[in-house]
């Protein structure tokens, strides 16, 4: 798997109010009571730990590296409508990120398109991150993002009950551009990563006619810790459990994961969405490229009416960039 090594860098010092709102956010976000549910606020992937940045913009040039990353996801595949053509959820995303050392920040790219049914939408965002050296072995990224969405909604393909609804006044493919916003904190240490997002800040909507469909404002937790379970010399293993936590303050989504790393090179785990489905996942590294692949078992009644599960395939390949080495001089004693 790549990872890339953590270089020495200046240590800024932080004043004690910064630990003290990163505390108190976590405990808010632990402790708020939501309703628990199936909804989904923001995009779904299961390998959240193969790719934060979705979630949060922070992330960017976290890396030490130029990543380049692409992933796909068919969900409750199955689906069809009443003349047999899949409506299932899809989405996928192409993304590029990497530092900027000597502004000690980050930049990212992300390009994405979901599609549920009659409705598709196409997003592309750009990210900005500065980050913060802890000490040599941690680091603190403050982030914000824009977003620019084209949706669209095909309303001649809807089958309402009654075909003279007036409340779907319109026909054919209505369109729309709508910005986003979002913002995040992103920390990482050596075995200890974790992030506090919120995505779609604006709440846009997309109206036609009597139609409307409206961004939901979802807060992101996500938390991963590796500990060596193994270590000989030609055998390392290390556990690493995580979780994600997506939600809106009125309903929320949790996926609890377990992965096993061997020699950094091959993964694989499970995970547990809670209300949804069970999570099987694996990878693989081969020098600076990382392949890796999920399959969602649904548990949930979703099942009785698709009979299948989710599929998700996501590649990935970094490019290390060094920071610059100070340049030093020195006094030659032949000159003297």
């Amino acid at each position: 798997m790549f990872r890339v090594r953590f270089f020495k860098a200046r240590v800024m010092k932080l004043h004690s109010g910064l630990n003290i709102l990163f505390s108190s956010l976590c405990l808010i976000f632990l402790f708020f009571p939501v309703q628990l549910a199936t909804a989904q606020q923001y995009d779904q992937y299961s390998l959240s730990t193969f790719s934060p940045f979705i979630y949060n913009p922070a992330y960017s040039g976290v890396e030490e590296a130029l990543m380049l990353q692409t992933g796909w996801r068919s969900q409750w595949m199955g689906y069809t409508d009443q003349d047999g053509k899949t409506v299932n959820p899809v989405s996928y995303f192409v993304a590029a990120s990497a530092p900027i050392y000597p502004i000690s920040s980050g930049l990212g790219v992300v390009f994405s398109r979901q599609e549920l049914a009659y409705h598709e939408r196409t997003d592309f965002r750009l990210d900005y991150a500065y980050s913060i050296a802890l000490n040599e072995e941690s680091r603190l990224s403050l982030g914000i993002s824009g977003k620019i969405s084209q949706l669209s909604l095909n309303i001649g393909m809807l089958n309402p009950a009654d075909p003279a609804d007036p409340l779907i006044k319109e026909t054919g493919t209505k369109k729309s551009m709508v910005p986003e916003i979002g913002t995040g904190v992103f920390y990482r240490s050596a075995k200890t990563e974790a992030g506090l997002s919120v995505m779609n800040l604006l709440g846009s909507e997309f109206e036609t006619g009597n139609i409307l469909l409206q961004d939901q404002m979802t807060f992101t937790i996500y938390a991963q810790h590796r500990f060596r379970l193994l270590d000989e010399r030609f055998r390392k293993i290390d556990l690493a459990p995580s979780l994600l936590m997506k939600t809106s303050l009125k309903s929320t989504q949790l996926d609890l994961n377990l992965l096993a790393y061997m020699n950094d090179r091959f993964w694989g785990g499970a995970g547990y969405r809670l209300q949804d489905g069970v999570i099987l996942m694996a990878g693989a590294g081969f020098g600076n490229f990382d392949a890796g692949i999920a399959y969602d078992v649904t548990t949930s009644n979703t099942k009785e009416v698709t009979g299948k599960g989710s599929l998700e395939i996501q590649l990935r390949y970094g490019f290390p960039v060094y920071p610059p080495v100070p340049q030093s001089s020195g006094f030659n004693t032949r000159h003297l």
